[in-house]
């Protein structure tokens, strides 16, 4: 990507985006702090994850494809876990 934002399907400005390891899915990420999880290959919207407030500015993957990190502009590392079928499974220390 770019360092300028793209736009995604719904509108959203995206900061960054991530193909799922078996290459079906694509997470995007951008400044409402909600995970988007699309078909790759058709295009659809399967889900919205509910993240954080703030931007997400990085996404990625488990090996197997069923969570996310997702890191916010607002938030130090580490980065929040969210459930590709589901929503968010934890936090960072403290937040």
């Amino acid at each position: 990507m770019s360092a300028a934002a793209s736009t995604a399907k719904d509108g959203e400005e995206v900061f960054s985006a991530r193909f799922s390891p078996d290459g079906t899915r694509v997470a995007t990420g951008g400044e409402d702090g909600r995970v988007r999880v699309w078909d790759a290959r058709r295009g659809p919207l399967l889900r919205t994850l509910a993240h954080d407030s703030g931007t997400t500015t990085a996404l990625d993957f488990s090996p197997d494809g069923g969570q996310l990190l997702a890191r916010n502009s607002d938030a130090p590392l580490p980065a929040a876990v969210v459930a590709v079928d589901g929503g968010l499974q934890s936090r960072p220390p403290g937040h």
